[in-house]
């Protein structure tokens, strides 16, 4: 299957991402209303068929990403990319207490790939260099296939 498909763009996303939080109980248009970026979506952001990542790039892009998140206001993010970035950013960074701790859960959300339109909720311990992910939640009946 395609990483690349999608359900909605733009406007819609938001309306969407506001549905499926009211779902889950939460008030997504409250939630919605602090800031959205999409800063990272105006010029092409994959890596073109003919390239591949070198280890130094996808290490470097990891840490821009934690650090971004980190200097971001609020205390929750949404944050939208590629399945394989979300499943490279868990193997690299998941705690080693909680990878002891949750052996099964980390596994699969570091080996396997996330679904399209899927969603996982992560909490990031910014107390360490690198960041480090300190709980995963998988939302909404996300798989990992």
């Amino acid at each position: 299957s395609l990483d690349t498909v999608g359900r909605c763009s733009g406007e819609r996303s938001l309306e969407r991402a506001a549905q499926k939080l009211s779902e889950a109980g939460e008030d997504g248009e409250k939630v919605l209303v602090t800031r959205v970026q999409v800063h990272d979506t105006a010029c092409d952001w994959w890596t073109a068929s003919d390239d591949m990542d070198r280890e130094v790039d996808l290490a470097r892009r990891m840490s821009d990403f934690l650090h971004t998140l980190r200097f971001t206001p609020g205390q929750s993010q949404i944050v939208v990319g590629h399945s394989l970035f979300f499943k490279d950013l868990m193997k690299r960074h998941v705690d080693p207490v909680f990878r002891k701790q949750h052996p099964e859960v980390v596994k699969e959300m570091s080996e396997k790939k996330l679904e399209n339109a899927g969603c996982v909720g992560l909490e990031v311990d910014f107390r360490y260099d690198p960041p480090t992910i300190v709980g995963m939640n998988p939302m909404f009946g996300t798989k990992f296939i």
